[in-house]
Formats: C-alpha cells, sequence, structure tokens
C-alpha cells in the first residue's frame, strides 16, 4: 500500500517528453518568473533550483527556457513547459492516460543501491 509520502499525483498541466535529456523546460515568461531572484514567492511559488508539482517540492532542478523559435515551430508540445528524461529517471513513473494524470513514486535509497 503506497502512502501520501511515497507517491506524487498530479494532473497534466505540462508535457513529459522522454526525448528530452534534460530535467526540462519553460515557457520564458515562466522561467523569468522562476528565475527572479529579486522577487520573494507568493502563492506556493518556488525559485530556482527547486520546483513544485501537485504541491511537493521538488529539488536540484536545472530547467531551461525556450527561446523563440521553438515557440514559434510546428511542434506544439514545445510551446508547453515540460518534464524531460532526466527529471523523470528519478522515479517510478505511471501515466494515467485516460485521466490524463501521472505518478511519480520516489525509490527507496536501497533500489538505488543495487
Amino acid at each position: 500500500m503506497l502512502n501520501r509520502t511515497s507517491l506524487y499525483l498530479f494532473t497534466f498541466a505540462i508535457t513529459a517528453c522522454t526525448g528530452s535529456n534534460d530535467d526540462g523546460w519553460l515557457l520564458p515568461q515562466v522561467f523569468a518568473r522562476w528565475t527572479d531572484q529579486t522577487r520573494l514567492p507568493v502563492g506556493g511559488e518556488v525559485r530556482s533550483p527547486q520546483g513544485v508539482l501537485g504541491g511537493e517540492i521538488y529539488r536540484h532542478l536545472a530547467l531551461r527556457g525556450l527561446d523563440a523559435e521553438k515557440l514559434s515551430g510546428d511542434d506544439t508540445h514545445m510551446q508547453l513547459n515540460g518534464i524531460g528524461l532526466h527529471f523523470l529517471s528519478r522515479y517510478l513513473v505511471t501515466f494515467d492516460f485516460p485521466h490524463r494524470t501521472m505518478y511519480l513514486k520516489r525509490p527507496s535509497v536501497w533500489s538505488l543501491i543495487f
């Protein structure tokens, strides 16, 4: 049985891309706000290098900002904030496609050793 501390649930407001070998990317306006260390976070926001998904804080994220060329291209999933393979590889990931939900389970310390 999984408890609240081992299972993290959130609905898709972003895209998950297994073809991206980094932690992910943010739209330019979101990236600017995330990296702005001069303003205090408000309303559940965090600043670089942390992130919040589904109310859970994720540390040590290396997200990049999208450039204008990618936003204007035909690749529509690049017009959303995204999570890459490097971030996903840290968790046991389950996709519930009919309900547009992704589950992330943090592995135990022992599973990382063996």
